[in-house]
């Protein structure tokens, strides 16, 4: 019989992508009898709460990121709080240090945090992005390589969330020049994997509209697909605005359904009656709509250079997915195209992967 382990996991805070992709491991981990503690507050310990009622979380402040109203100072904004960034990893190691040896776990799963390793217990950083654009051009794209490399190599493993084989699902970002020491690849990490009727046929006509991303670019894209959207009555849609209680930006039309938020069961729902999805280029948004099957209109937010180099990529090599600037498209002529694409096959990375890995980690 396994022994039974306790594990924290720790997903980042910026966006709530990071803690959507740690719900596959904790479901697997609490579905194998193991003790889960998450490291989390503010919208990520709720999203957790919200799927897990029973789940310990332990309180750990975020890195509470500010970011720019313009594309263009977006990169500069950032690294205006890189002090605000290094002091966050130094405040982590801390605090795992404190409750270490308050709890005893056995294993820490860390999503992008980089002061949640311990030198005494297994631990395992989690990540799609070993090599981050800076924006700024190849050198500093080598500088930002190496200094990220290290951070990485703290751990004892280093999980990418991406397939071995090149270009993946994130192409360069996780297939760089050199991997970290300690690298291994699990697949993807989709709340969906378990979600039923995947290959059913959706709706004609109908598409679905997620909404996400930082303020004030999450309003103002809501803004311009409300203005297309009610104009389109041969089409029907179904907004999700991603953030709770969020009212519609005017009245809505009979051919618009709005939703302020939806729980992952009935966001399934959603995607699976959708001929097609509008969306961010957020990745943990891209795994889900692999798993699931569905393709998208990718508008990635503006001056997030990781969300414009995946859904310029993407949109080159898989007709699934196309790509658009918020600044300048019409939603007609995109839905228009999403409409004659046939049912996607399944694909063996549509499948959870990572349980085989996450298994020799525990038993290790």
């Amino acid at each position: 019989m396994k022994r039974k382990q306790k594990i924290l996991i720790a997903p980042l805070d910026w966006g709530l992508g990071h803690t959507t992709r740690c719900i596959p491991i904790i479901q697997y981990l609490q579905a194998c009898g193991h003790e889960v503690y998450a490291a989390a507050e503010g919208n990520a310990a709720q999203l957790l709460r919200n799927n897990f009622p029973d789940l310990n979380i332990l309180p750990l402040k975020g890195y509470n990121i500010e970011y720019s109203k313009t594309r263009s100072g977006f990169i500069f904004k950032i690294l205006q709080q890189l002090p605000k960034i290094i002091a966050t990893i130094k405040a982590e190691r801390l605090w795992l240090e404190k409750i270490q040896a308050e709890y005893g776990f056995d294993g820490i799963i860390s999503d992008n945090r980089y002061g949640m390793y311990h030198k005494d217990i297994k631990n395992v950083v989690l990540t799609h992005q070993v090599q981050i654009l800076s924006g700024m051009g190849p050198l500093a794209d080598l500088i930002m390589l190496k200094w990220h490399r290290g951070l990485l190599e703290r751990f004892k493993a280093c999980w990418i969330v991406d397939s071995p084989e090149a270009p993946g699902l994130s192409g360069k970002l996780a297939h760089p020049r050199q991997l970290p020491r300690n690298a291994a690849y699990i697949g993807y990490l989709s709340q969906f994997f378990d979600t039923p009727g995947q290959s059913r046929a959706p709706v004609k006509n109908h598409f679905l509209v997620l909404l996400s991303g930082p303020e004030p670019m999450r309003s103002q894209f809501e803004q311009k697909l409300w203005q297309q959207c009610t104009a389109l009555e041969e089409y029907t849609f179904t907004f999700v605005a991603g953030k709770s209680g969020q009212a519609a930006p005017g009245p809505v039309p009979a051919h618009i359904t709005w939703h302020s938020y939806l729980g992952a069961e009935k966001l399934a729902e959603e995607i699976l009656n959708a001929s097609g999805m509008v969306c961010r280029g957020g990745y943990t948004t891209l795994m889900d709509l692999q798993v699931l099957q569905r393709p998208a209109l990718l508008v990635p937010t503006p001056g997030q250079t990781e969300q414009e180099y995946l859904a310029k990529a993407l949109s080159k090599v898989n007709p699934y997915f196309s790509y658009k600037d918020q600044q300048d498209f019409e939603l007609k002529d995109e839905l228009a195209k999403m409409l004659y694409l046939p049912l996607r096959p399944e694909s063996a990375l549509t499948r959870p992967l990572f349980r085989e890995i996450l298994d020799r980690w525990l038993n290790c």
